[in-house]
């Protein structure tokens, strides 16, 4: 299951008969906090994405050819960077419509949990300072409701030996989570359109194939 294993289904599919069961208890959820016996009704998906940014065919010193050459590392960063408004939401508006908003249940169950704004910072550990993002939502509704990207890994050259040069290119992979309705092959093309279209300076882009997993969401009523 953590590798979006493709023979999960086959498995399940060859030996139905072996695993029917009238009910199945999966014991590896997260408890909301201690003394709070809870249920987990929905959990979030997620799109991967590797892109990478060329601009040479090789690293060059940047006190020869700095100004007029291409960074692909700044290129690559302007183009993660359109990925999310000032409020730190996901910046694909297509997204935002395929998202089913809680219903009255479920808005009830959140608001009961009394789930706040500093608690959140606490249970993270958020360094002082630091504010939260994602709008207004309440953070569980965040977590577990909303969209939200992330940066998971970013390459280019060698922390361990740095040089005075412009890389040839920079590569990231990027995190999507999704959430009901929201399509995961829907989901990657529209975020790779997104940053093929924010990429400046005519450089190069290239998307490996994505990995994906999709939302699970039960009825809680």
């Amino acid at each position: 299951e953590e590798i979006g294993s493709e023979n999960l289904p086959k498995l399940l599919k060859k030996h139905k008969a072996l695993l029917k069961a009238d009910a199945m208890v999966l014991t590896d959820t997260g408890n909301h906090d201690t003394g709070h016996p809870s249920v987990t009704t929905s959990l979030r998906g997620i799109v991967v994405l590797q892109v990478t940014v060329r601009t040479a065919d090789h690293p060059l010193h940047s006190g020869m050819w700095g100004g007029p050459l291409p960074d692909p590392v700044i290129a690559l960063s302007k183009m993660l960077a359109s990925l999310t408004d000032a409020e730190g939401r996901l910046a694909v508006p297509a997204l935002w419509k395929e998202v089913r908003r809680p219903n009255a249940v479920e808005a009830r169950s959140y608001a009961a949990l009394r789930y706040s704004d500093a608690e959140f910072r606490r249970q993270a550990m958020l360094l002082p300072g630091v504010r939260t993002v994602g709008g207004k939502s309440s953070p569980v509704v965040k977590m577990w409701r909303e969209p939200a990207v992330s940066v998971n890994a970013v390459e280019a050259g060698s922390r361990r030996s740095p040089a005075n040069i412009i890389n040839d290119s920079a590569w990231a992979q990027v995190g999507v989570r999704i959430v009901p309705d929201m399509d995961p092959k829907r989901t990657a093309r529209l975020v790779q359109e997104h940053l093929l279209k924010n990429a400046p300076w005519g450089v190069k882009v290239e998307f490996g194939k994505p990995q994906t997993a999709t939302w699970w969401l039960t009825d809680p009523s």
